[in-house]
């Protein structure tokens, strides 16, 4: 007399829920097994460098924050985002608003200050926000005419006199942050990667313009 169907699937299920079960590792295995958190306030890929390097503070002289955590993480944010303070004892060590300025970025993250564009009132005191930050972000979307609007060759030009100037063994500078766009903007110019790919091209005299 043949099986009933439901009978086959009890039996498949006999032999194959044990196997399964067994071979998913018990909790205090897995806890056993994944990496240690870091316990030092370090970032190893740039030669252990402090994520709570001095920052200027507004009456020119600089302050270290307190550790938010250890790690490398780092969170945008603008004016309008929720509080920061629940991040703080987190992963999250620095912050950036795509501007020169903390605004309301709570002491205990590393603010990294964004050059938004060549134009003023963005580049106007530049030199001094930008003084005692160890890291420093370039050009907000060049790629973009609503945003920084910035021809890749004018975009180099900047670099060349606002940016590069501040690279040194202890201050990173970082290279244009373009958009995700894959087409053309209204003025004809490539956007994403296809403008910085022509940026870095043409930023590439290790003594003037490396990004």
């Amino acid at each position: 007399m043949p099986l009933d169907y439901r009978l086959h699937s009890l039996l498949f299920l006999s032999f194959i829920l044990p196997t399964l079960v067994n071979a998913i590792p018990h909790p205090q295995e897995w806890a056993n097994n994944r990496r240690p958190r870091p316990d030092t306030n370090t970032v190893p890929d740039h030669g252990n460098v402090d994520v709570r390097q001095a920052v200027v503070d507004k009456d020119g002289g600089t302050t270290t924050p307190p550790a938010s955590g250890a790690g490398k993480r780092g969170l945008a944010f603008n004016e309008a985002s929720p509080s920061l303070e629940s991040f703080t004892n987190s992963d999250i060590t620095w912050v950036h608003n795509w501007h020169s300025q903390p605004g309301k970025a709570p002491s205990e993250f590393l603010f990294v200050p964004t050059l938004w564009s060549d134009k003023s009132p963005h580049s106007d005191n530049w030199d001094t926000l930008a003084k005692g930050h160890p890291y420093l972000m370039s050009f907000n979307e060049p790629d973009i005419v609503a945003q920084a609007n910035m021809p890749v060759g004018d975009a180099v030009s900047a670099y060349i006199k606002l940016m590069f100037p501040k690279r040194t063994d202890s201050v990173k500078i970082g290279a244009p942050s373009v958009c995700s766009g894959s087409e053309t903007n209204e003025a004809g110019v490539p956007m994403g990667t296809s403008w910085l790919r022509k940026f870095l091209e043409q930023c590439n005299d290790p003594n003037t313009c490396v990004a």
